[in-house]
């Protein structure tokens, strides 16, 4: 049991060491976290470029990623545009004007990870994702049964 706390607990400090670097980060760039999280998010998977895709593959709430489009749009950091084949879908795309606060973005993530695998061999991180593999599939498949 206390291992499997200190896995939680291993993960939500790391959460909250990478939202306050990044929360520094989009502050120099003259941006909100919200605004970076959904600039990397678009720049990192540009084949789910919908609103809904970044609200849930990155498990935010629905509002925080509009507030976040709506800023990058009046900003001019990023376009959307209506689904030709559905027009209730709306895609995004970064403008130009956000190349630099995506790679501000990006050196930190760098940063971050870097720092975080200090002294953590090849071998050990390859090993630590196919466990993290094996506990995500597990996840899953707890969360169908609780639906």
């Amino acid at each position: 049991m206390h291992r499997m706390i200190d896995l939680v607990v291993t993960v939500q400090k790391s959460g909250r060491v990478y939202n306050r670097m990044m929360k520094e980060t989009a502050r120099r760039c003259g941006i909100t976290k919200p605004a970076m999280d959904v600039l990397l998010f678009l720049h990192n998977n540009p084949e789910y470029n919908k609103a809904s895709d970044v609200s849930e593959r990155r498990f935010l709430a629905k509002s925080y990623v509009s507030r976040a489009v709506d800023l990058l749009q009046k900003e001019g950091f990023i376009k959307v545009d209506m689904d030709p084949q559905d027009r209730r879908v709306l895609r995004l795309t970064p403008l130009e004007k956000a190349d630099w606060a995506i790679a501000q973005g990006m050196e930190t993530q760098r940063r971050f990870s870097s720092q975080l695998y200090n002294d953590v061999t090849q071998e050990e991180l390859e090993e630590m994702h196919r466990i993290y593999s094996k506990i995500m599939v597990n996840l899953e498949q707890m969360q169908k049964s609780l639906s």
